[in-house]
């Protein structure tokens, strides 16, 4: 029981420490201990590892930022995990060579689900398409980019080249040569956005 005591007085000790400027790295340590605790439940530690995923990101330390969202997935599996911040890992795993992993972030992101804003469904299709493209996958990529590109969104303009550097990566240059063409014809003020 004091183990619990203890570690519920760190996570409480954290959680308000992290309001403030003065106490943070305490904070920083104080939640982490009580991420790592099984004495204290999952709810509880899934809420300290989010509050530490915020700060880790806005101080771009990226493999705090990984450690805390993977472990929140671990306790709660990836429907724990906001949109952005599975684009976060996504992201990060393409990063590090491992577009599989991406593939299963982005997954809940691209399925269709009306939920789903629609930045975070286009961003997730452009991660995708980079990670299908790099799986062997150039088909599935191609589709990924038209979806994208059929969409209102200022990164239709990135699909594109996403899109004409795939082409480009199956030999297929002349749709490549008609992407590229196509960028280049644009109205500056669409590629701008």
């Amino acid at each position: 029981p004091a183990n619990k005591f203890i570690a519920e007085a760190r996570y409480f000790r954290g959680m308000l420490g992290m309001s403030g400027d003065a106490h943070v790295e305490q904070a920083v340590a104080d939640l982490w201990f009580a991420a790592g605790t099984t004495v204290l439940d999952d709810a509880r530690r899934i809420r300290a590892l989010k509050v530490l995923a915020k700060h880790h990101v806005a101080r771009e330390e990226n493999d705090q930022t990984a450690r805390a969202l993977t472990e929140i997935e671990s306790l709660g599996g990836l429907t724990e995990l906001a949109g952005d911040d599975l684009l976060w890992l996504a992201n990060d795993a393409l990063e590090r060579g491992d577009p599989a992993r991406t593939l299963r972030y982005t997954q809940p992101l691209t399925a269709g689900d009306a939920e789903v804003p629609i930045a975070q469904h286009v961003r997730a299709l452009i991660l995708s398409g980079r990670a299908m493209r790099d799986v062997g996958r150039p088909n599935d990529a191609i589709d990924a980019y038209r979806h994208v590109i059929a969409l209102p969104t200022a990164l239709a303009t990135r699909a594109r080249l996403e899109l004409a550097q795939t082409y480009k990566s199956v030999k297929q240059y002349e749709e490549a040569l008609g992407e590229y063409e196509g960028l280049i014809s644009a109205p500056q003020s669409r590629i701008a956005a």
